[in-house]
């Protein structure tokens, strides 16, 4: 199965033939071990049908995967996603300004990991953006500029049919 959430211990996964199945992870798998993302080992009852609960066995080899700190120091990091393959670095044109460091952070982080970047600009309406952008114009990573009219037709087509997770404020 594929994980696509994990909540409080329980773990919603979509399996091969499309079905939605609910599951717990094997306490030998320890606390953490399964993330959105991961493709996963399922036992059990995987019908999906109402109060079904299967098992996960065993979490396969991931491709990469995105990490967060969660202590002042940097020294402890917990896994929040996994087998990634865009990561849509999301930024206003103004109201709040676009930060450098954000998007610098992002981008090291998907290179490092294999991971595709976008980045998609919104509030254009507000402001071009343009003067920003420049700074990443050689890197050709793809960019959409948006606003509430915009068309995201080209968008959702760059999204489909692959895993993407959205970073921003």
């Amino acid at each position: 199965g594929f994980v696509i959430q994990v909540d409080r211990g329980r773990t919603s996964c979509v399996t091969e033939a499309g079905v939605l199945v609910s599951a717990m992870k094997a306490r030998e798998l320890g606390k953490n071990s399964v993330v959105v993302g991961d493709q996963v080992a399922l036992v059990g009852d995987t019908s999906g049908s109402e109060g079904s609960l299967s098992r996960i066995v065993s979490v396969y080899e991931r491709k990469n995967s995105l990490t967060r700190t969660v202590d002042d120091a940097g020294a402890l990091e917990r896994m929040i996603v996994a087998n990634v393959d865009q990561m849509v670095i999301v930024i206003a044109a103004a109201n709040p300004e676009p930060k450098v460091g954000l998007v610098d952070r992002a981008l090291v982080v998907a290179y490092d990991q294999g991971i595709k970047p976008i980045i998609i600009m919104t509030k254009k309406d507000l402001a071009s953006g343009d003067d920003f952008l420049q700074i990443y114009k050689d890197l050709d990573i793809p960019v959409f500029k948006t606003d509430k009219s915009s068309d995201l037709s080209t968008l959702q087509n760059e999204l489909a049919g692959k895993i993407t997770v959205l970073l921003g404020h």
